[in-house]
């Protein structure tokens, strides 16, 4: 018989994970083995996952708690006799610029026969852009002399080192630079001396020059974060959350279950379980969703 009605089935719900980590094998040569077991892992339970952060290089697991994560790494020891060794992942700092600098910057090099020589002068400020996503532009570099002044093949040169080699790894920490505006607005080149690789060596010392200049500062990722607990232990958990960093934006109370909403930069987040001297949650917490990228204190960037 044919079905008059047709039956649909919903899409299962899978909860947020809450919590990450970094991982590897104690020995290299056991790296695919890993990659091979933790995908499996991923397939029979939705709330695992695993992945490579192509930033960091670094192996990454999520679940629903500290206790989900070690729960497949020890199945990793006892069914397949593979030692995975737990640690926090990296945060993916970015590096910024503060202040507009103008530039008129001479680079000479000689050491007999034909040397280096390029002059390039401009504009480096910061560049307004949407900090919270991964997508969008970060950066923009360009290059508008005259032709007479410095050669079109020159000004790429100039601009594709600030792509390549400035840019994807900062001076601060090493990390991406983002939200900068390098405008080439003019300059000279000497008949003999300037090349694309004079100016590639340009750009590099006039970015080593002027970076300072500019008041660098890194920013981090913050988190909205759901954290419910017994109401008992309310109190002491947002005292816990604010010692880290973090601010509490809302507080609701349904029976004996209380919930803190708020946000705090993700280092943090991970924080609570790897210290002895910390407050027992006493429940768990909800990384909710990344809302931005905010400065960090003058303390911890000393540190980093």
């Amino acid at each position: 018989a044919q079905l008059k009605e047709l039956i649909t089935c919903e899409d299962m719900y899978v909860p947020p994970r809450v919590i990450s980590a970094s991982v590897k094998p104690e020995h290299e040569r056991d790296l695919s083995k890993m990659q091979e077991r933790l995908k499996h892992f991923m397939r029979e339970d939705p709330t695992f996952n695993f992945y490579r952060n192509e930033e960091t290089s670094e192996f990454i697991i999520e679940g629903m708690g500290e206790l989900h994560l070690d729960i497949y790494v020890e199945r990793c020891k006892r069914e397949f006799g593979l030692v995975l060794l737990k640690g926090k992942p990296t945060v993916n700092y970015r590096e910024i610029v503060q202040k507009k600098v103008d530039f008129d910057f001479v680079y000479k090099r000689q050491s007999g026969g034909a040397g280096q020589w390029a002059h390039v002068k401009g504009v480096m400020e910061p560049l307004d852009i949407n900090f919270s996503s991964e997508k969008g532009v970060k950066n923009r570099i360009m290059a508008t002399a005259s032709n007479g002044d410095v050669r079109d093949g020159l000004q790429k040169a100039f601009v594709k080192h600030f792509e390549r080699k400035i840019l994807p790894a900062g001076t601060l920490l090493k990390a991406p630079v983002w939200g900068l505006k390098v405008h080439l607005q003019g300059g000279a080149m000497h008949e003999v001396d300037s090349n694309e690789q004079a100016f590639k060596n340009c750009a590099q010392e006039l970015w080593d020059t002027m970076m300072r200049k500019m008041e660098p500062t890194l920013i981090e990722p913050w988190m909205d974060v759901e954290i419910s607990v017994p109401k008992a232990n309310a109190a002491d958990v947002s005292a816990e959350f604010s010692r880290r960093g973090g601010i509490i934006s809302d507080q609701a109370v349904d029976g004996e279950i209380a919930t803190l909403n708020g946000e705090t930069c993700l280092l943090y987040t991970s924080d609570a379980a790897d210290e002895e001297d910390s407050v027992d949650l006493g429940g768990r917490r909800i990384i909710k969703q990344k809302t931005s990228r905010e400065k960090l204190d003058e303390e911890r960037k000393i540190k980093l």
